[in-house]
């Protein structure tokens, strides 16, 4: 990938849109933090129908500052590569992770390494194959959203 060079820390979000034909995240190895945008997301994966791996994120460690948010990855089948990730904060609306349509996610033990609260919402919709919420046995609260929802799964 393009992005080998890049090392060390994201001072912003890491917002990918529309890339339809990104199979995955190789090339950010080496980025170990993100920040968020100033609506409260730091990563924002979104209409990438051809997105198999996050591994290309395993560099990143300890707490992200806003939401987690993955949209319409069609062949995605885990959060591998997100098991450094300690903790999550949360989007303006009250979400720590939104993930939607996601027809072929079978695990969140990339999820693993979070620990103790969730401060907004836990937001799952419309992954079919996710037979079990097994990787997030370390989490001792959530919050909740502006809607009222703690955890939403549907």
């Amino acid at each position: 990938s393009g992005l080998r060079g890049l090392a060390s820390a994201l001072p912003g979000a890491l917002v990918i849109k529309h890339a339809t034909q990104l199979a995955s995240l190789d090339g950010l190895e080496h980025v170990t933090t993100i920040g968020k945008s100033d609506h409260g997301s730091s990563i924002w994966l979104q209409q990438m129908p051809s997105l198999q791996s996050l591994s290309g994120l395993r560099g990143l460690a300890g707490a992200l500052p806003g939401r987690l948010n993955i949209m319409h990855a069609a062949q995605l089948a885990s959060l591998d590569g997100l098991e450094n990730i300690t903790a999550i904060g949360k989007f303006d609306n009250g979400d720590s992770i939104f993930l939607y349509h996601m027809p072929s996610l079978q695990s969140l033990s990339g999820l693993r390494g979070l620990a103790e609260a969730l401060p907004g919402a836990l937001v799952i919709i419309h992954a079919a194959q996710l037979a079990s919420l097994h990787g997030l046995e370390n989490i001792t609260t959530i919050g909740s959203n502006i809607y009222g929802n703690s955890i939403w799964l549907a």
